[in-house]
């Protein structure tokens, strides 16, 4: 390369690539001269949306994790659905365990709970 000019490069980063910052060093070298640079990359998990008849859905993940939280919007956006890593920590056949609707207002936070079998 003549001095001066500019040689592009390109960085992959695999699907199972952790989640997070990395250091790449790189290092040019040409006869007796050598020179070399860090940069910082940092890969980031994938967010899904979308929607099937009435239930919203939000899926995040990376190489190692995968959570998805469903919202059905007929009971006003309540969380009908958490999972982490396929387990179910909320599903919509448990009624008792839909997440509240949580209301702040200003500083206070208060939750109202969901009417009975809703």
């Amino acid at each position: 390369m003549e001095a001066g000019t500019s040689q592009s490069v390109t960085f992959a980063v695999s699907g199972s690539a952790a989640g997070g910052p990395s250091t790449i060093t790189v290092l040019a070298t040409s006869g007796k001269l050598s020179h070399s640079a860090q940069l910082s990359l940092t890969a980031e998990a994938v967010v899904h949306t979308y929607q099937s008849g009435t239930v919203l859905y939000l899926e995040s993940g990376n190489a190692t994790d995968t959570s998805r939280i469903e919202l059905e919007t007929t009971l006003g956006g309540s969380i009908v659905e958490v999972r982490l890593n396929g387990t179910e920590f909320v599903n919509r056949h448990d009624t008792d365990a839909k997440s509240n609707h949580l209301i702040v207002t200003g500083a206070t936070r208060t939750t109202t709970p969901l009417p009975e079998g809703t």
